[in-house]
């Protein structure tokens, strides 16, 4: 009886080693699949940041949260940056809390290339225009200054700061290459592909100039980094409300 009740415990006694002893799959983080890069600075000036990463996890392991939480990212060789350089994007996480939260990561570095910068090539010219004045009603002439800065025109009375005309150039230059844009068959087709390496399944996204204190410069470089940091084919439209553009969308051709 002892002999039979010494088997049935060494049974069990191997079960529980077996079961206890079963790790887990390790859950499988994409770090880098939303993440928005935006470069600043002028062609050969520029440096890369990262604007924003959201890491998708459907799960409530409040250890897997706190590691999404406390990652971050650092750019190797961050400074004058020219259109077709490389940097690599390496993920800052702690090695331990991964270990813990048994999650691995599908990459852990990113090589982002630099593109769409500008020259500041910039020249300055003033010109005279005939306006009336408001107070005594006659036409006078008034002197104005306009910055050129690679074929784009800007009025120095809009007193716009260094990164704004970086951004502004950088907008007008985009709807060139939006509007002059050829397909194979000789039409024009304004759908741009994005410059990830990295996979992504990102759908539309609105970005409204409100947010962004009411600056459409600023909102449509918003949009347009979302879809360019993509590694789909997108276009930003304007976002229509009441006859006036309130914002833009960052639209994609094969929707998620």
């Amino acid at each position: 009886m002892r002999k039979k009740i010494g088997y049935v415990f060494f049974a069990f006694l191997c079960l529980f080693c077996m079961i206890g002893c079963q790790k887990k799959e390790p859950i499988e983080l994409m770090p880098f699949e939303n993440i928005e890069i935006k470069t600043t600075g002028w062609n050969k000036k520029a440096k890369v940041v990262i604007v924003s990463h959201k890491v998708h996890y459907t799960g409530n392991d409040e250890t897997v949260q706190k590691l999404i939480h406390s990652l971050s990212y650092s750019v190797k060789d961050n400074k004058n940056l020219k259109n077709g350089d490389k940097v690599t994007i390496n993920l800052i996480y702690d090695k331990k809390l991964a270990e813990l939260a048994n999650v691995k990561f599908d990459k852990t570095e990113y090589t982002y290339k630099v593109h769409g910068l500008s020259n500041d090539n910039r020249s300055v010219k003033t010109i005279t225009k005939n306006k009336k004045d408001a107070n005594t009603g006659e036409n006078v002439d008034v002197a104005e200054q306009i910055i050129t800065i690679d074929g784009v025109e800007i009025p120095a009375s809009w007193n716009l700061s260094e990164e704004e005309i970086q951004d502004y150039v950088s907008y007008m230059k985009g709807m060139e290459y939006t509007d002059n844009t050829p397909d194979e068959t000789g039409v024009k087709d304004d759908w741009i592909q994005g410059d990830s390496d990295v996979k992504t399944n990102r759908k539309n996204a609105k970005y409204y100039t409100k947010d962004y204190n009411n600056n459409d410069v600023n909102c449509y470089q918003a949009a347009y980094n979302y879809g360019q940091s993509s590694s789909q084919l997108y276009k930003v439209i304007p976002v229509i409300k009441d006859d006036k553009s309130v914002g833009y969308e960052c639209i994609f051709k094969e929707k998620s």
